[in-house]
């Protein structure tokens, strides 16, 4: 067996509550158990009390919240948010825009506002990305501030979406999770994409690309892997590369 191309000493899967795993960190586990790595489970309650004993070479799979917290342990810097980066403008034939959650509820209560697309600028922690359609899709964010930075695009139709999962600047899996499965994407503008972030993205990312009802191939939004979701299609060697290969340019760089 070819040996593991990490250091780990141990790595901390986070539970649901008796053991239970997430598909994500069920593939971490199914990755590492044939080298014997020694996996220890945890529940958000123990990293709040910091009983993990965390170092670079403990990997923590989790949401995006425990891993920000190791992070933090390691008094390590969180990764800004991958966002839309200006190379991929390109890739998606939409009209995208920055903008103040009150400035957006405000248009919206003087009904001039078109339906649009939202999702945390600046901290991805706050709420998933949505669709507003009218004042009611807002009033869940009515807790958060006003001053909470969005990215806003426009509406627009996907056919179908995939995901494409993404090692050290090489697409190894490319997993179809929305619409209609017989509607296929150009690979081959997922592959320029790729190309046009080059070294500038993280070891380990995801792309998520969509067949427009226009026919053209475009970008849904770009995330990063330390915490990413695992899609029917991707493999545990493939997940478990991406998420550990992330880990450590993010504890060792």
């Amino acid at each position: 067996m070819t040996p593991i191309p990490f250091p780990i000493e141990r790595i901390y899967l986070q539970e649901q509550g008796n053991g239970k795993l997430r598909r994500e960190e069920q593939l971490l586990a199914d990755y590492l158990r044939p080298f014997d790595v020694p996996i220890e489970t945890f529940t958000e309650k123990r990293m709040r009390r910091r009983t993990l004993k965390i170092t670079a070479n403990t990997p923590v799979v989790g949401d995006v919240a425990m891993v920000l917290a190791a992070l933090k342990c390691l008094d390590k810097q969180p990764p800004s948010p991958l966002g839309y980066p200006e190379v991929l403008m390109p890739y998606l034939h939409r009209n995208l825009w920055r903008a103040k959650l009150q400035d957006v509820i405000r248009q919206w209560m003087n009904q001039s506002c078109e339906p649009v697309f939202i999702k945390p600028a600046d901290d991805e922690k706050k709420f998933t990305g949505k669709r507003i359609t009218g004042l009611d899709d807002l009033q869940p964010l009515t807790r958060h501030s006003g001053q909470t930075t969005l990215w806003c695009s426009s509406r627009v139709t996907w056919l179908s979406e995939y995901r494409a999962y993404v090692v050290r600047g090489c697409i190894k899996s490319v997993a179809f999770y929305a619409g209609d499965a017989d509607q296929a994407i150009d690979l081959a503008v997922v592959a320029q994409a790729v190309a046009a972030l080059g070294t500038a993205a993280p070891a380990g990312y995801s792309l998520d690309f969509g067949l427009l009802d226009t026919g053209q191939t475009g970008l849904v939004e770009a995330n990063d892997g330390y915490s990413l979701g695992a899609y029917d299609g991707i493999d545990a060697a493939t997940y478990g590369e991406l998420i550990l290969a992330r880990w450590f340019e993010l504890t060792t760089g």
